[in-house]
This record gives C-alpha cells, sequence and structure tokens, in this order.
C-alpha cells in the first residue's frame, strides 16, 4: 500500500509551456510589467504626484491590482521557471 504524501513535500514540477533562456525570461517579466507602468503613468499625469491610492475610484484601484498580479498569473499559467536559483 503506498504512503500518502504529505502537503510539506516537493511535488514533480510539470514541463513549462514556453521555454526561455535567462534574459529572455528577464525581458518577458518586463514587458508583462509595461501595462501597471502605463496605468500608474496616466494615473500620475491626472492625479498629479501627491496622490494617494486612497483617493481613487474602486475601478481603477480594482484594475491596478489586476495589473499587479498579470505577471505573475501568466508566468504560472505559462510555467516559466522564473526563480531558477531555488
Amino acid at each position: 500500500m503506498d504512503r500518502p504524501t504529505s502537503t510539506g513535500q516537493a511535488s514533480a514540477r510539470r514541463a513549462p509551456l514556453l521555454r526561455l533562456g535567462t534574459k529572455a525570461t528577464a525581458l518577458f517579466i518586463i514587458s508583462l510589467c509595461l501595462p501597471l507602468v502605463w496605468h500608474a503613468h496616466l494615473l500620475q499625469e491626472r492625479l498629479g504626484s501627491a496622490a494617494s491610492l486612497a483617493g481613487l475610484p474602486p475601478l481603477e484601484l480594482m484594475l491596478a491590482l489586476c495589473l499587479l498580479a498579470l505577471p505573475f498569473v501568466v508566468l504560472r499559467l505559462l510555467r516559466i521557471d522564473w526563480q531558477a536559483g531555488r
């Protein structure tokens, strides 16, 4: 009878859907962050540099949070190993 695996044990990694080198992975991550940079730039132009996140309308705050999570979600879905040293 097989022993059940505990959640603390390392599971086998699935093969990545997209194989990139180290430099290409870094450029890919930077390109995924560009929509957030663009959105922050638009907010700064409209609200000024002294504005806080508390003053944002809920929809714009939600958009900023989604754009912040975008790189991590895409990397997870494509199974790209962005922490190869770990």
